[in-house]
């Protein structure tokens, strides 16, 4: 009988967000008809995820992709697979050796964690936009999952920017009341909070939940906010919810925001998780912060390869999708800072 769950790059923002959403509240059920899971966490550095192995995930710190035993050993008696792309050169080896292996074991379904909009990529409208590489990699990566599993037996999840994001401009809020973006003032886009990504996916994927999904076999999910802002919107609701009230918005270059972020991954204030959790609505919990450890240098450009996609392309048209997972309201960005004011005090 198969009884795993695989959830991979746990050691990301959105990994590890979802990987404690599941494993704090899957087996914790009050539903006598589902069999305990165990989940395996895959990651290539088991550092600061010690809070995960408490909670009962067994942590597998991956030396290689390629190593074919291994990777069977991994998928072996497994019914789920979350795949969240990796950021690294590897992106796409990693993530065609995932969905092989758990072809090869009969992995039941596969879920495929990617970035909203980007199927507009295969339009090829400007030469701006084909040389994308790195998103290109997760176009790639959504074929290949569907080329290897029946439409019933995978979905794919686009999303945008988290709020959370926005954390990582806190020191700049902070010394030059201001946030800096590759995006032009008045361009659309929109961001979603991470919690309510992992609370989706969660529903989504969990029997009880899932039964009555309005949309069955599903395949392609659209996460959106509630409302399509700009960069001047951004900065209007950081102002008000901060109360910082001279903010203003800078459009820079895609190499200033790599030197910002690349400042930011060794920032002394982003290397540790907040020690509190907070069970107030709306606030985040200590699990939903971004640790500066995860921009690496493949996530950065990565980012700013979103950013500039979404300058070229515009945002997609706003989906429920996100809001019918939840069964519930999404939190605005709006609402993100005026709820985690403190969050960004403590980063001063």
């Amino acid at each position: 009988m198969k009884k795993y769950i695989v959830i991979t790059n746990v050691d990301s923002l959105a990994g590890y967000a979802i990987a404690y959403e599941f494993v704090s509240k899957w087996n914790r059920s009050s539903s006598l008809s589902i069999p305990v899971t165990e989940f395996r966490l895959l990651c290539h550095k088991r550092q600061g995820l010690q809070d995960l192995e408490k909670l009962g995930g067994k942590v597998i710190e991956m030396k290689s992709f390629d190593d074919k035993k291994e990777m069977k050993a991994v998928m072996k008696d497994v019914y789920c697979v979350f795949l969240i792309p990796e950021y690294s050169s590897n992106r796409l080896k990693e993530g065609e050796a995932i969905i092989h292996a758990a072809k090869e074991e009969g992995v039941g379904y596969i879920t495929m964690l990617s970035y909203l909009g980007i199927d507009k990529l295969e339009e090829k409208i400007t030469t701006k936009i084909n040389k994308l590489e790195n998103l290109n990699q997760y176009l790639e990566l959504e074929k290949k999952v569907a080329d290897n599993f029946d439409y019933k037996n995978y979905c794919i999840i686009q999303a945008p920017i988290f709020h959370q994001f926005f954390y990582y401009f806190g020191p700049m809020i902070e010394d030059h009341d201001q946030i800096q973006l590759t995006i032009k003032k008045h361009k659309e886009w929109c961001s979603i909070d991470l919690g309510d990504l992992a609370t989706a996916v969660f529903n989504l994927s969990y029997p009880d939940y899932c039964q009555d999904r309005p949309k069955k076999n599903q395949i392609l999910f659209k996460f959106t906010g509630r409302h399509i802002i700009t960069a001047e919107q951004l900065v209007e609701y950081a102002s008000e919810g901060l109360e910082r009230k001279s903010m203003t918005y800078k459009q820079f270059d895609s190499q200033e925001m790599y030197n910002y972020l690349h400042r930011i991954h060794g920032d002394n204030r982003f290397r540790e998780r907040p020690n509190h959790h907070s069970l107030i609505e709306g606030k985040d919990r200590s699990y939903l912060f971004p640790l500066g450890e995860y921009l690496n240098d493949n996530c950065i450009k990565t980012l700013i390869e979103y950013w500039n996609f979404v300058d070229t392309k515009g945002s997609d048209k706003t989906s429920d999708d996100l809001e019918q997972a939840l069964r519930a309201k999404s939190q605005t960005l709006k609402k993100f800072f005026k709820n985690n004011k403190d969050q960004f005090q403590r980063l001063r």
